[in-house]
């Protein structure tokens, strides 16, 4: 039967190991850096929605931007 998988092992044949290294380089050790030009903590982004009362299209959970 073809599943329209080319080069698939046969099942039962254990794990196979991709050629593409998804993790890439170990990761390297900063003390600290900086994503942009100000640094805003969570508490300043929240002290500013409650000060100005601005309110996001989208609800934010600080994880994530729906």
């Amino acid at each position: 039967m073809h599943l329209g998988i080319r080069n698939a092992p046969p099942f039962g044949a254990g794990f196979v190991k991709d050629t593409y290294d998804e993790f890439g380089d170990p990761i390297d050790k900063f003390d600290a850096f900086y994503i942009d030009v100000y640094e805003v903590t969570v508490g300043r982004v929240k002290e500013f929605l409650k000060s100005s009362g601005y309110k996001p299209d989208k609800p934010i959970n600080w994880v994530e931007l729906y």
